[in-house]
């Protein structure tokens, strides 16, 4: 079996040719991507959202921190409720007290504050 051997300088054009093709291939135009649905109205909620914080040592911290923010906000008085539980003297027993409610899968806070 003898073959005809490529010189180095037809690789080279090959080499080229390959190159120049993939240029080209990749500066084709792409398929036209699907066309997003229109969002669905978002249907807003009859009653405020109420979130439970659960918060060491006492409320009136964070009680000071919301009440600074609904100022700021004042829209969120009608969508948002929030309820203030202390879960313990310190960071301590409010970790302990959160790591319980997610082992057990109930009574979970949705905001939780420590230091």
């Amino acid at each position: 079996m003898t073959g005809k051997k490529l010189s180095r300088r037809e690789m080279l054009k090959l080499m080229g040719l390959g190159t120049i093709g993939a240029y080209v291939a990749a500066c084709a135009p792409q398929a036209a991507a699907p066309q997003p649905e229109a969002p669905a109205e978002v249907a807003k909620p009859a009653e405020p959202v109420t979130l439970r914080l659960v918060t060491w040592g006492g409320t009136e911290f964070a009680e000071k921190r919301d009440a600074a923010v609904r100022q700021a906000y004042p829209e969120l008085d009608e969508k948002i409720k929030v309820e203030f539980v202390v879960g313990g003297g310190g960071d301590f027993e409010v970790a302990e007290s959160l790591r319980l409610a997610l082992a057990a899968g109930q009574d979970i806070p949705d905001m939780v504050q420590l230091n």
